[in-house]
């Protein structure tokens, strides 16, 4: 799950927790410009662990998709989660 803050930086949360009221702590923080690749990827990728192999130049990037597979959820669809 992602959400925007106030001054352009993203938290990424546990996507188990999507749409829920329940708060989390974030799993990591991102650039906006971070943020809009993993979504610019996730349509164009099927899984949280295709977007990580598609990533080439973006560490962050490729460290917060990293997470979510370390989390188990390599096998999620992404466009679900990041739009």
């Amino acid at each position: 799950m992602v959400k925007k803050t106030q001054n352009n930086s993203v938290e990424w949360h546990d996507l188990k927790l999507m749409g829920t009221n329940k708060k989390s702590k974030p799993i990591a923080f991102s650039t906006k410009v971070t943020n809009d690749l993993i979504v610019a990827l996730s349509q164009d990728n099927e899984t949280i662990l295709d977007i990580y192999n598609a990533i080439n130049y973006d560490d962050d990037a490729k460290s917060i998709m990293k997470k979510y597979i370390d989390m188990g959820y390599g096998d999620y669809v992404a466009k679900n989660y990041f739009k």
